[in-house]
């Protein structure tokens, strides 16, 4: 489970609050028939009031956490989504077709994010077609639990909206993405790259920011297409710091570590002792290690080599606009692919002494090959 705000739905549950508060039930009708409307829809606002003010005590206290034991003892405060989902849901199954029980039920699953699949499940079979899910369905692009994949097969289905079937085929496409696994199996990268064609044809207009979904998918078919292990890598063109224009084919002939990084990124400095161990071990050998830096602004990483010691190449490109960011689907740092001397894909993601097993081995396999 996991708290996550939604500014635009809890603007809308505050609505219903405000709705609640302006009307009075009668006394009569109230009190002898505790489950009418006007008495669960106040019951509703009571609840979305109270996790409001927790939620506010906890963002509150978290923001002026300055160190680790005040960040522990803030955390305490953080509302606890099962003692909503037990309040709220009982409320949503005595009338799951209406309205309401589709606010009550996008409370649990986006604001709160409780992956509850009684409340997946009454989403999908009652409320698939209705726009207020459209919001939800645009924060799964970001990535979702696989309990929420029936929800959006449904939205695919019943959903009159352009957007919230493109958006709910990119999630599931995007799903499939995670489960897939380059050494173990090919069923699901051939999922996910069915459902990022099917939003590339049916969708690619659809937007999300300033993109649009194909740009979207571009990155991810890449990479199941043409980033796997055995395949030449493309070929990347960027600036080394001097502003020289470099490729990637460059390097042929040489084994290349490639490391794409960014300076605020703490697993990237703590890797620095290590990678220049390796490059100095390896000065002589066919083998280079190229850093390409995301960072924002180029003065930020000239001024981080000033004062750590990072003697290989390195390339800045436009810091987070760098093409190569997009094209090769850069989602986290460091990402590191090991090629060999022909600019193959032989390794991924591998680091320490694993990086080291890997390198030798390509080099040393470089050093046979007759020079041309």
């Amino acid at each position: 489970m996991r708290v996550r705000m939604s500014a635009l739905l809890l603007g809308c549950l505050m609505s219903v609050s405000l709705v609640a508060q302006d009307k009075k039930p009668e006394p009569a009708k109230a009190e002898a028939k505790k489950e009418q409307p006007k008495d669960r829809e106040g019951r509703f606002a009571a609840i979305v009031a109270d996790f409001k003010k927790e939620f506010g005590a906890f963002d509150k206290a978290m923001r002026a956490a300055k160190t680790r034991d005040e960040q522990e003892e803030a955390s305490k405060l953080q509302p606890d989504p099962e003692k909503y989902r037990k309040a709220v849901l009982p409320l949503v199954e005595i009338d799951p077709r209406d309205g309401l029980a589709c606010d009550m039920l996008l409370f649990l699953l986006a604001d709160l994010g409780v992956t509850d699949t009684v409340a997946v499940k009454l989403l999908g079979d009652h409320h698939a077609a209705n726009p207020k899910v459209l919001p939800f369905v645009r924060g799964l692009v970001e990535g979702m639990p696989d309990e929420l994949k029936p929800f959006l097969r449904k939205v695919i289905a019943a959903n009159p909206s352009k957007e919230a079937k493109g958006l709910a085929t990119f999630a599931l496409a995007t799903g499939s993405f995670a489960d897939y696994d380059e050494k173990q199996s090919d069923a699901a990268r051939k999922t996910a790259e069915n459902g990022f064609d099917d939003v590339v044809k049916n969708y690619g207009d659809v937007k999300v920011g300033n993109e649009t979904l194909a740009v979207m998918c571009k990155g991810y078919l890449t990479e199941l297409r043409d980033l796997v292990i055995g395949k030449v890598a493309p070929d990347v063109a960027s600036k080394d710091l001097a502003g020289k224009d470099v490729k990637l084919s460059d390097y042929r002939g040489k084994v290349v570590v490639l490391d794409i990084w960014a300076t605020w990124c703490g697993p990237c400095r703590g890797m620095i002792p290590h990678e220049r161990e390796l490059v100095a071990r390896l000065k002589d050998k066919p083998f280079v290690f190229v850093s390409v830096s995301a960072d924002d602004d180029k003065k930020d990483l000239e001024g981080f080599l000033e004062k750590e010691k990072m003697p290989w190449t390195h390339w800045w490109n436009k810091g987070a606009e760098n093409p190569m960011l997009r094209d090769w689907n850069i989602r986290f740092f460091p990402t590191i692919y090991i090629l060999d001397a022909e600019g193959r894909i032989r390794f991924k993601g591998v680091r320490g002494k694993a990086m080291d097993k890997a390198v030798d081995g390509l080099v040393a396999e470089a050093e046979k090959k007759p020079k041309k």
